[in-house]
């Protein structure tokens, strides 16, 4: 992240070379991150694995994307998909190893449903914009032009942020319900319930909450919101789990799970 910062300062041929290689290690990094998530989460003495490889990493996070310019974008549910695919279908507990049966088909219809949030985002923004030019012009008195085009733009930004969020959030809710529902794990099997309204609120809290902190909320923040997604997940058991043995595994480097932090990448569940 710091040779990338540095080489904007550069040429734009060196920002566009630090992208390239970024792309390149991304996929080792989620690979990484995705084992060390794994092999560090336990249920009784039997930890979880990562059963997926390197290569199929390259192909989920470097060469399936590729298809999102050259689909003018249509493309980016079934790369979605493909992403979470790659990371259900192959995480283990012990022996068994669970069983993803989502299409993607469902993820089609969320994006498409996305499409339309996005839509009544961006009208709302116009919207708010022009009532609040529109009833200052109005009522406020000779001059104020200078003042009203700012406090325009204040409330087009924060109703973009809005449903910015609202937007992310949906995508999330949906595409968690969606991953769970279709996941079965030896004789376990899950139910998420996240609300869309609920996210969204829990978001927007923690968003002022870390700004009014300047950053110091941060981790506040982050336990607020996991505390939801798993209040929010159940799991059926039909018999019970001595069926479960551990398997044995290597130690993982943190490496890739502490790169993911830093830049907020969304792997895994």
């Amino acid at each position: 992240l710091g040779a990338y910062l540095l080489v904007q300062r550069v040429s734009l041929e060196a920002t566009y070379a630090a992208l390239a290689v970024y792309a390149l290690a991304f996929p080792f990094l989620a690979f990484q991150a995705l084992r060390f998530r794994a092999h560090y989460s336990a249920y009784r003495g039997v930890r979880f694995r990562f059963l997926g490889t390197l290569g199929e990493s390259y192909r989920t996070y470097l060469l399936w994307p590729l298809l999102v310019p050259l689909t003018l974008g249509l493309g980016f549910p079934l790369v979605s998909f493909k992403q979470r695919r790659f990371y259900a279908a192959n995480m283990a507990f012990g022996g068994p190893v669970n069983c993803f049966t989502g299409t993607s088909r469902t993820f089609y219809g969320i994006y498409a449903a996305a499409l339309g949030v996005g839509a009544v985002g961006a009208l709302a923004a116009f919207g708010v914009n022009w009532l609040w030019l529109d009833v200052s012009f109005a009522l406020g008195p000779p001059g104020t032009l200078n003042v009203s085009f700012h406090g325009s733009l204040i409330l087009m930004y924060l109703t973009v942020i809005v449903f910015g969020v609202l937007l992310q959030q949906f995508i999330y809710a949906r595409v968690s319900n969606d991953t769970w529902a279709h996941s079965t794990l030896g004789s376990v099997r899950f139910t998420s319930t996240l609300r869309v309204r609920d996210l969204l609120g829990i978001r927007l809290g923690n968003l002022v909450a870390i700004l009014a902190s300047c950053g110091l909320m941060i981790p506040w923040a982050k336990v607020r919101y996991t505390r939801y997604l798993l209040a929010n997940l159940s799991v059926t058991v039909e018999g019970d789990l001595e069926g479960f043995v551990a398997a044995k595994g290597q130690g993982q480097s943190a490496l890739g799970d502490a790169a993911s932090d830093l830049l907020d990448f969304d792997i895994g569940l």
